[in-house]
């Protein structure tokens, strides 16, 4: 991979070129390996870091040509906003998914929301989505003692994502809803405990599914 900074239409850009990773809606479209260019930028005035401008494109799993456009936008009222458009050729079908989402700090909680619409209906005939997000707590892997506790609720068409960043068997579903559970804790320095659940129904077959998950990671 190539990172650099470069200047395009007077505007300063920081870029990523070769085989990378794209994390996208929060990961709630897609959380892979990306092959393409990737740009990004908070505009002109390099001193206002209030609204990141992505772009990207390039293929997901080797073959499917990619593309988004995302803005990620801060305030200083403990509240962000994400809006995005992304396109992938979804194995001979194009489609366009577009996503707005909100995520709300108060104290130590973090409440979230997202909807996702797509331009295909999947084979439930549904083409939105939406996603629901409760956190407690702040994990980081750098600050022993450090913990967070996630909850999911999801109602997504199998049109809405594309590799979904689950640790569940949503991206394996034609559409699912259900919900989440996850507890993270640092044990020492750069060495993180994880433990997941997901309870999924896919909503074209209606078959439900139960994962556990369990993590150690060392991050360096």
């Amino acid at each position: 991979m190539i990172t650099g900074k470069t200047y395009l239409f007077n505007l300063p850009v920081n870029v990523d070129a070769g085989k990378t990773s794209a994390y996208l809606a929060e990961g709630n479209i897609l959380d892979s390996d990306f092959k393409g260019i990737k740009l990004s930028t908070f505009g002109p005035d390099q001193g206002n870091k209030s609204t990141l401008y992505s772009l990207g494109y390039g293929k997901v799993d080797d073959t499917q040509n990619t593309f988004y456009l995302e803005a990620h936008h801060t305030t200083n009222n403990d509240i962000d906003y994400l809006a995005g458009l992304y396109h992938w050729n979804n194995y001979g079908t194009p489609t366009s998914i577009y996503t707005l989402g909100t995520d709300y700090y108060v104290g130590n909680y973090t409440l979230g929301a997202m909807y996702l619409k797509a331009s295909e209906q999947d084979k439930s005939n549904s083409s939105d989505g939406y996603v629901l997000t409760a956190k407690y707590g702040y994990n980081r892997s750098w600050i022993p003692g450090t913990y967070e506790i996630d909850t999911h609720y999801y109602d997504m068409a199998g049109t809405t994502y594309i590799n979904h960043t689950m640790s569940g068997l949503g991206s394996y579903m034609n559409g699912f809803k259900g919900y989440s559970a996850g507890w993270y804790y640092t044990l020492t320095k750069n060495i993180l405990l994880g433990i997941e659940y997901y309870d999924l129904k896919d909503k074209t077959s209606l078959d439900n599914v139960k994962t556990w998950w369990g993590q150690v990671s060392y991050s360096f």
